[in-house]
């Protein structure tokens, strides 16, 4: 059985970030007893610490602020065997300090919970992976109005585009770029000259610009569009074709606010994947990994094979 559920907030494994996180557990279907271990109060105390804060990850430092503030003092000692304890318990998933940082910890108790009384909690995988992270931009330019400069693009008098040859839509830091006819190479040749030149001249917020092969063959996407231009990593692009060019911060759209995504995924933060369970090898620290190799990789823990899938599975971390 694989269960998903979506967490607020990351921070861990073997890409660290502040990001949007889901969790899946790999079953396979043996049985096994209940174990009930004994808690101090004190070991209670840092668990139900732990639970008020789960949409998040926390240090033992940050642990111990949390208790201060509802004046209680527990030593840094019993902090970390407490933490130690719960993550045997699978009650607590653990990051290990990687790069100075300190280990992480955030609780997971209900879903292991689910698993103990289901009888499956030994028999069980638990892989945490996330979505995306977030970066801070500069600005927000509208790219339709640089079309619509070159005659790309026509707007009525309140602003509403009424023809297009060409038409950005934004993903944020990142935009597609769509040919009404995409097998117009006339068409095309001049819009990614014009998408060039504004990239070159380095002021309109483009780092680069992607043609729809360069996209499939370096970040394996694909799709009807012609072109994709990326950010130069501060700026973040609207779909409006009327000025202003650049347009101020609206935190009603995520594309729009003072942080946002749809970069390059070698940019910013990076993704998360952290993984514990009887299948998993401990202690192992992958630099980095790839989507498409997520889902040949719960395939292999299920024991199934996936055809006509791109990925591999992750073996580095699973046991023979």
């Amino acid at each position: 059985m694989i269960f998903n559920f979506k967490m607020n907030r990351g921070g861990f494994g073997y890409r660290r970030a502040g990001v949007c996180a889901d969790a899946a557990v790999v079953h396979r279907g043996r049985k096994m007893a209940e174990r009930v271990r004994y808690r101090t109060k004190q070991q209670e105390l840092i668990r139900d610490c732990l639970e008020k804060h789960s949409d998040r990850f926390v240090t033992a430092e940050q642990c111990m602020d949390c208790l201060k503030a509802e004046g209680i003092h527990v030593g840094q000692t019993t902090v970390y065997r407490a933490l130690d304890r719960l993550t045997e318990e699978n009650a607590v998933i653990k990051i290990p300090a990687v790069d100075g940082a300190g280990a992480q910890y955030r609780y997971i108790g209900e879903l292991m919970d689910a698993c103990r009384i289901a009888g499956v909690l030994e028999d069980t995988n638990l892989i945490l992976v996330s979505d995306h992270g977030q970066q801070n931009i500069r600005r927000v330019i509208n790219l339709n109005v640089l079309l619509a400069d070159q005659g790309l693009l026509q707007i009525d008098t309140d602003g509403k585009i009424i023809s297009w040859d060409a038409f950005s839509f934004s993903n944020a830091m990142s935009s597609l770029i769509y040919l009404r006819d995409p097998g117009d190479k006339t068409l095309q040749e001049r819009v990614y000259r014009e998408l060039m030149a504004y990239c070159k001249e380095g002021i309109y917020g483009i780092g680069r610009v992607f043609t729809a092969e360069e996209a499939e063959k370096e970040e394996r996407l694909k799709g009807d569009f012609s072109f994709v231009v990326e950010s130069d990593g501060y700026t973040s692009f609207a779909d409006k074709a009327v000025r202003p060019l650049v347009v101020e911060f609206d935190d009603r759209d995520y594309r729009f606010g003072h942080a946002t995504h749809g970069y390059l995924p070698d940019r910013g933060a990076q993704p998360v994947f952290a993984a514990q369970g009887p299948d998993i090898r401990e202690g192992i620290v992958l630099e980095r990994g790839k989507v498409v190799d997520e889902a040949p990789t719960y395939a292999s823990l299920l024991g199934v094979t996936l055809l006509d899938t791109e990925g591999e599975p992750m073996v580095e971390f699973l046991k023979a």
